[in-house]
């Protein structure tokens, strides 16, 4: 799955919002599970559906949803949200346009690069340690960018 079609205008655009309203991210999840479970994910949030829905639709990769906003906020936002290697794909095209989350990006990439195939439960102690590291990492590095 390539993104050619995706000019260098567009991924540069879509850098940006993700400097500004975006968020890359290394989730853990541990409720139900023996040992943590990670992913790498990529989130941007805005007012404008069609902004969103345009790049789901260039990119054709994640979903798009919408949500009524906090208590003081009544408005309707909308998210668009890749895992894994969707996300990975999208950090790669945008990584030389990116400015303030380049680094998580590097980071989210590398991540990805060591996950096993979909499906596959066994990790060892040594992997859950690495992804337990770079989860942290990012944590930090999100604590540098503030």
């Amino acid at each position: 799955m390539g993104l050619d079609n995706v000019s260098d205008t567009d991924a540069a655009y879509l850098a940006g919002l993700i400097d500004g309203d975006g968020c890359v991210k290394i989730c853990k999840r541990t409720r139900g599970f023996n040992h943590p479970q990670y992913d790498l994910q990529v989130d941007i949030s805005n007012d404008a559906l069609s902004v969103l829905s345009e790049f789901k639709s260039l990119f054709n990769l994640g979903n798009v949803s919408s949500y009524e906003g906090g208590t003081f906020r009544k408005t309707m936002r909308h998210r668009w949200i890749l895992c894994g290697q969707e996300a990975t794909l999208l950090l790669e095209r945008i990584l030389p346009y990116l400015r303030i989350k380049q680094s998580e990006a590097e980071l989210g990439i590398a991540f990805q690069s060591i996950r096993p195939g979909r499906g596959s439960k066994s990790r060892t102690q040594l992997q859950r340690d690495i992804d337990d590291m770079l989860y942290n990492k990012c944590r930090e590095l999100k604590k540098e960018v503030s």
